[in-house]
């Protein structure tokens, strides 16, 4: 089994060399080398015609296994061999960015109904964009050997290494281009792991930035029930009665929860009897509480997985569910003509592709990714942190102070106070900066899924991002 946890770089390190051997090995013998064109979408049931190319297929990660990693691509709107390559990942972990990340955010069309509508605020409209679904077992990712989905997250991050490698076979002109790495939730645990395997290695690409949205950095901190509780109490989802039995059943006032059976049993009175069908993920939506699917993800998705913890009781399993959108993303994508025209296959036939994997047994190794993110930011590269505020699985607030916390350990002083910041002529949210790499934004009345709930403001935190500038930080 794949376990140990680990909260530095030198297991990652020491993984390199190995990862650039397989890479190597990969490309010499042929296995992930193919023209574009075979990969190029020509026709998608029910989208419209387009002004720029679509690209999807597979890249072998591990010839040995049969282990491949299926990818999307969507050029830039306009001037494609001029604008950077962003590449997006989801998390969960073990969901998929194609269908979460590129058909409900901020992909350049979204499904309605059963056809293709046009997405105003796509991000391809400042880049050209990659969705990875990752690890092997997610969407229609997939490998010949069944142990392969039994994952965690340093093979997560040495496969998407692999992938990057073999896919700028596929795409050579893409070589030495800027590039920048974003997602979102247990993606921030991802990205910066993947980060860290560039230094010291031959991939040909121009790492200039990281941008992580409602993550987890810290698992402890970012996933504690104190915070989350906290959350839910300061927007009345959680009674005054309830929230102090919780103070003193499970001690949260000191930002830890006592593993017992008085604070489990009040806590489970809090879930199931007080929050009601409430979206977790945005606490202020309305749901799809006459849905069947929403009461199935309800019960098995949304209520936190509970484990035992060195200080107590934290979460994990982050994976969003959006019922509404599922209910017209799911049969679209299990039709046979939709995935002939992907290039793409199931990676068992006798389960239905879905947005979150059933057949990924994750294993969560890693404590925190703040040494790789301190490697990032000492070596000139930015990161970009953002929180939608309306978010009670990783709370605003969890992120706020994680990030303050690891600019006061690596030294980084507020470069610029917390202020807010605009979009639209409106405020966007509260931004604050740290040294000259470091920045935290909220996004006024965004969910966990940014891009999704807000998206003219998840648009403009990513072209800010991409551009080098500052979120504007007064009306236009």
């Amino acid at each position: 089994m794949l376990s140990s946890a680990k909260g530095s770089l030198s297991m990652m390190t020491l993984q390199v060399s190995a990862v650039i051997c397989i890479v190597l090995s990969l490309t010499g013998a042929g296995a992930v080398i193919a023209a574009p064109e075979e990969d190029l979408v020509t026709k998608l049931p029910g989208l419209p015609s387009l002004g720029f190319k679509i690209y999807s297929g597979y890249v072998t990660v591990d010839e040995q296994h049969g282990r491949a990693l299926f990818y999307f691509f969507v050029e830039a709107q306009k001037d494609p061999e001029n604008k950077p390559l962003t590449l997006w990942l989801n998390g969960g972990p073990g969901c998929s960015s194609f269908g979460i990340g590129n058909f409900n955010e901020h992909g350049p069309f979204a499904i309605r109904e059963n056809t293709i509508v046009i997405n105003p605020y796509s991000w391809n409209k400042e880049s050209n964009v990659l969705y990875l679904e990752s690890p092997a077992g997610v969407g229609f990712s997939y490998s010949n050997t069944t142990i392969d989905y039994v994952t965690d997250d340093e093979r997560t991050a040495q496969d998407a290494f692999v992938f990057l490698h073999g896919w700028l076979e596929k795409f050579p002109e893409y070589q030495n281009r800027p590039f920048y790495m974003t997602g979102e939730s247990y993606a921030g645990l991802y990205i910066p792991q993947l980060a860290a395997l560039f230094f010291n290695s031959d991939l040909r690409l121009q790492l200039r930035g990281i941008m992580i949205g409602n993550p987890v950095i810290n698992v402890e901190e970012d996933l504690s029930y104190p915070v989350m509780l906290f959350f839910l109490y300061t927007h009345g989802v959680i009674s005054e009665e309830s929230y102090r039995r919780l103070e003193v059943e499970c001690g949260i006032s000191n930002r830890s929860t006592q593993n017992n059976k008085a604070c489990r049993e009040t806590m489970d009175n809090v879930f199931y009897s007080e929050t009601g069908m409430i979206d977790w993920y945005d606490v202020l939506s309305d749901t799809c509480a006459s849905d069947r699917n929403f009461m199935l993800l309800t019960s098995n998705l949304q209520l936190p997985k509970i484990r035992t913890s060195p200080t107590g009781l934290s979460r994990v399993h982050v994976t969003p569910a959006d019922p509404c959108h599922e209910n017209d993303m799911v049969p679209y994508l299990a039709r046979e003509d939709v995935q002939a025209a992907l290039h793409a296959h199931l990676a068992n036939a006798s389960i239905p592709w879905s947005v979150c994997s059933d057949i990924v047994e994750y294993i969560s190794t890693t404590v925190t990714v703040e040494p790789e993110l301190k490697l990032l930011i000492t070596s000139d590269i930015r990161v970009w942190v953002y929180s939608g505020d309306q978010d009670s699985i990783i709370p605003f607030t969890a992120t706020r102070r994680t990030v303050e916390k690891f600019s006061q350990a690596t030294g980084l002083r507020i470069s610029s106070h917390y202020q807010p910041w605009f979009a639209d002529n409106q405020i966007g949210g509260w931004t604050v900066s740290y040294g000259s790499n470091l920045l935290f934004a909220t996004v006024r009345g965004a969910s966990h899924m940014v891009p999704r709930s807000q998206p003219v403001r998840g648009l403009q935190i990513f072209t800010s991002f991409l551009r080098d500038n500052n979120l504007p930080l007064r009306q236009e």
